[in-house]
């Protein structure tokens, strides 16, 4: 399921991976499909993510909120710091990776 917005792959990615980083500004909910490599989301004005499964998901996630804040939820069944979801508020940036089970913000 692709995010309302705009996708762009961004060239010179460092971080090694074939797919380039993904970067897409979000209204409304999304999911994202991305699970390799690393992915950018802009979260306008309340925007909400479902996270994608954690288990075998090696993509480093981004978000940051542009407007009044946004809300991340985690997969069904999974955790985000051992909580259901993470409320940013706005202008806030969280990156997320997972250990296989859950995810973590860092």
């Amino acid at each position: 399921m692709r995010a309302a917005g705009s996708a762009v792959g961004v060239a010179g990615n460092t971080s090694g991976n074939d797919g380039g980083r993904v970067v897409e500004t979000v209204t409304g909910q999304c999911a994202p499909s991305v699970t390799s490599g690393e992915a950018v989301y802009f979260l306008r004005d309340g925007a909400v993510i479902t996270m994608p499964s954690a288990r075998g998901n090696t993509c480093r996630y981004t978000f940051k909120t542009l407007g009044s804040g946004g809300r991340v939820i985690a997969a069904p069944g999974e955790s985000i710091d051992r909580g259901a979801d993470l409320t940013l508020g706005a202008g806030q940036t969280v990156e997320m990776l997972s250990d296989g089970n859950g995810w973590w913000s860092l």
